[in-house]
């Protein structure tokens, strides 16, 4: 639990969500560029719906 309450790991685990987060956006941005119509809201939470898996799994390694 000392890692929780780290500064140096909520740094880490949000600089691992945020590039997640950003490679998820930019590869369905590409993807549907292609078919000329891009869908925002679905992209949007799809990059949500990462970064916060990337954070529960996490905090989930916490407890192995």
């Amino acid at each position: 639990m000392k890692r929780l309450m780290s500064v140096e790991w909520w740094k880490k685990v949000s600089a691992n969500a945020v590039k997640k987060m950003f490679q998820t956006g930019v590869t369905l941005l590409v993807t549907q560029l292609n078919s000329g119509v891009v869908e925002w809201r679905e992209v949007c939470n799809a990059v949500i719906a990462v970064g916060i898996i990337s954070f529960a799994t996490s905090l989930a390694a916490l407890l192995e």
